[in-house]
C-alpha cells in the first residue's frame, strides 16, 4: 500500500493555498501548483469513484493543464489510477480517516483565509434578488473589504454574477461576522435549499 500525505503550502504566484500531494514521501505534483484547499476538499470524488482533481497549471487556473487522477474503490482499497502505467493504492480506512482529519484542520488559514471560510458559513445557501446564489467571499482582493460573489445559474451553470462588498476592519473576524449579518439584514438575505 502507498502513503499519502497532504501538505498545505501557500501559493505566493496565485495568492491562495495549494494542497501538495506527496505519495510515499515525494511531491507527486513536481511543477505543478496544487489545489487551493476549500475547492480540494470539496470534491465529493475523494471517497467516491470518479475523476478527481489534483493539481493545476503554475498559471493558476483551474481547467488549464489540471491533473486528475481517476478513484476507484475495490474492497478496502482506495486505488488512484494516474495512467496506464501507474497507480497509488492506499488504505481505504486510513485514507478515509486522514483525509476527513486535514479536511477539518484549519492550522494553515491566516487572518484572511479563516475569515473567507467563516463568512462562508454565514452565506452557505443564501440568495439574493431572490434568485442569485451565493458562491464565495474573498479578504485577498480589496484591503478591508470581504467581495462576496452571487450567481444566477441556468442548468447549474453561471448565467450572471452580482460583486458585492462588505467593509469589515481587517483584523478581527468577529467584526467580520458582525459586519455579514448587518449585509444579511439590509439585502433581507434569503437562506435556500437547506440550513446555513
Amino acid at each position: 500500500m502507498n502513503t499519502l500525505t497532504l501538505k498545505i503550502k501557500p501559493s505566493k504566484d496565485t495568492d491562495d493555498h495549494q494542497v501538495r500531494i506527496v505519495v510515499d514521501g515525494v511531491d507527486y505534483l513536481d511543477n505543478y501548483l496544487g489545489i487551493d484547499p476549500p475547492q480540494f476538499f470539496d470534491q465529493k470524488k475523494l471517497f467516491k469513484k470518479g475523476k478527481l482533481l489534483i493539481g493545476r497549471c503554475d498559471c493558476g487556473f483551474e481547467g488549464c493543464h489540471d491533473i486528475f487522477v481517476d478513484v476507484e474503490i475495490n474492497g478496502n482499497k482506495i486505488i488512484w489510477n494516474v495512467d496506464d502505467s501507474t497507480k497509488f493504492e492506499f488504505n481505504k480506512i486510513e485514507y478515509m480517516k486522514y483525509i476527513s482529519e486535514k479536511k477539518n484542520d484549519n492550522s494553515w488559514e491566516d487572518l484572511y483565509r479563516r475569515v473567507e471560510r467563516l463568512v462562508s458559513i454565514e452565506l452557505k445557501n443564501t440568495k439574493i434578488y431572490s434568485d442569485y446564489i451565493f458562491e464565495w467571499a474573498s479578504c485577498r482582493i480589496d484591503k478591508n473589504k470581504i467581495v462576496l460573489s452571487y450567481c444566477q445559474r441556468a442548468l447549474l451553470k453561471p448565467i450572471k454574477q452580482e460583486i458585492l462588498e462588505i467593509r469589515w476592519n481587517g483584523i478581527d473576524c468577529q467584526d467580520a461576522i458582525k459586519q455579514v449579518k448587518e449585509f444579511i439584514k439590509e439585502y433581507q438575505v434569503k437562506v435556500s435549499g437547506g440550513e446555513r
